[in-house]
């Protein structure tokens, strides 16, 4: 059965006599958020031409935005790349000042600022940012909260914020002490006293 395409739907059949219907169908899955459409005309062969137009309209994808899983980052710190998926016009960041290379399809944008050209009005996009870590310098892990908003951050509510839990791990423990032979004076209550440098818990046996 012979079938007409355009935009991102097919009708089938693309001709026929009498009492007929139309099939629509979509090519793919709409993930733009805004809805899309295509118009296809219908006439007669005969004359005198009687012409009607079907305007066809995809429902559009509910705006979201996805962040993909971070692995954990070394102790010395250092630059991380994190992705994600959204459809949206606008990203914010809570961690703006500490990223980096913030790209949208490819193509560099900039936090709180609408994106160029808009591409989730018409399907989903990837994105990706670098985020500058600093070293974890205790014998501690650390957690590092990284949250994203479906536009600008400071002005989203609670359900357009999206938030990864990045894990720093720990350094290795370190202890020195100023002194390991203190000397007291003869007296009962001479004291002295031993500085304690340590990046970790310590206890005294």
């Amino acid at each position: 059965m012979a079938e007409i395409t355009k935009s991102f739907f097919k009708v089938s059949p693309s001709a026929g006599a009498d009492n007929a219907a139309l099939t629509i169908t979509s090519l793919s899955a709409h993930t733009g958020r805004l809805s899309r459409s295509a118009t296809f005309t219908v006439k007669t062969t005969q004359t005198p031409v009687v012409t009607k137009t079907v305007t066809v309209k995809q429902s559009p994808k509910t705006e979201f935005l996805t962040v993909d899983a971070v692995a954990d980052v070394a102790a010395a710190g250092g630059t991380i790349t994190i992705t994600g998926k959204s459809n949206v016009a606008m990203i914010g960041c809570n961690m703006r000042t500490l990223c980096s290379d913030f790209m949208v399809a490819g193509v560099a944008a900039t936090f709180d600022t609408a994106i160029s050209g808009d591409p989730g009005a018409t399907a989903e996009y990837s994105f990706s940012v670098k985020l500058r870590v600093a070293a974890n310098t205790t014998a501690r892990a650390k957690t590092i909260t990284l949250s994203f908003s479906r536009g600008a951050f400071a002005s989203a509510s609670a359900e357009k914020k999206v938030t990864v839990q990045i894990k720093q791990l720990a350094a290795a423990p370190t202890l020195t002490l100023d002194t390991e032979a203190p000397t007291l004076a003869v007296a009962a209550s001479a004291t002295a006293t031993v500085n304690v440098t340590s990046n970790a818990d310590w206890t005294l046996s």
